[in-house]
């Protein structure tokens, strides 16, 4: 009972944390809530259109959740949704300074307070550890989730706000420098590339059986593709303030992901027939 208190309470400073940002980004911004869908075409995993088609039906329309944006997103960045889907997203390149542990918060308010830097939606949440390099033998079947995180090399989420790091994403990639914070050599500012992500999106508090749920349909849905493999480590991305009730806050888990590249057989098998070639000829007396 004692793990599981301990949890209740690591999932509470998480949504804490992840609240107090985007209550930021509200404030800062004096942004109008707003609601919105996703609209935009995106791969399913698994789905043979690979589009989300919208909901023709005013009825259905209207009993779809909406999910509320509080804060501009950093630019080229998908909208958020749509909930309860395993989807392949693309993001692009961007910019963003983070810090790690109970304080990051404050840190990093206070560095876009010094800095001026407009902040964004969403926060994102990742393991404060270097990610281990994936390899294409990854069999992609370990479930990574809170339960099981002492029993496999895939920890998944945190569960301790001090095994956090936070990050505050710019709106754009060429604002500011890279490098650490001239005033709190805690927050760093890093440049992040281009990256494809299997998404889990939900609605409510990022609680330990909400982790475990969307880290299960990932890993299941990565399962049942051969041609991709996890290439990073997870992360949370926040939506949401404590402004928003919080049945209404959305949060998305997502995994990094890449296509396996098909193996060279074809250009082996004619290393292979050159080496006999040249074999032959070297053994062959000259003319």
């Amino acid at each position: 009972m004692k793990v599981y208190r301990r949890r209740d309470r690591a999932w509470e400073n998480w949504a804490a944390l992840v609240g107090k940002a985007c209550l930021v980004a509200g404030v800062l911004l004096l942004a109008r809530l707003s609601s919105a869908e996703t609209t935009a075409p995106t791969t399913i995993v698994g789905d043979t259109t690979g589009t989300i088609e919208e909901p023709t039906d005013e009825t259905e329309r209207a009993a779809r959740p909406r999910i509320i944006i509080e804060a501009e997103l950093p630019a080229g960045f998908p909208m958020p949704g749509p909930p309860s889907e395993v989807i392949r997203k693309a993001y692009p390149a961007y910019r963003a300074a983070s810090a790690t542990g109970s304080g990051a918060f404050w840190k990093l308010f206070g560095h876009i307070q010094r800095e001026g830097i407009a902040m964004t939606t969403p926060v994102e949440m990742t393991p404060a550890r270097e990610p281990e390099p994936a390899t294409d033998t990854d069999t992609n079947t370990a479930s990574g989730t809170l339960d099981d995180a002492d029993a496999t090399d895939d920890p998944g989420l945190p569960v301790s706000r001090d095994a956090m790091r936070m990050a505050f994403l710019y709106a754009d990639p060429e604002l500011g420098d890279v490098g650490p914070d001239g005033v709190d050599a805690a927050v760093e500012i890093e440049d992040h590339a281009a990256v494809e992500v299997l998404s889990f999106g939900f609605f409510g508090n990022p609680n330990p059986e909400r982790l475990n749920e969307a880290q299960d349909r990932i890993m299941a849905a990565l399962s049942d593709e051969p041609a991709l493999v996890a290439d990073g480590d997870w992360r949370l991305l926040g939506y949401n303030s404590p402004g928003v009730p919080a049945a209404r806050r959305y949060h998305e888990v997502q995994r990094p992901v890449r296509a396996i590249e098909e193996s060279p057989v074809g250009a082996a098998e004619e290393a292979d027939a050159g080496d006999t070639v040249g074999e032959n000829e070297a053994a062959s007396p000259s003319p």
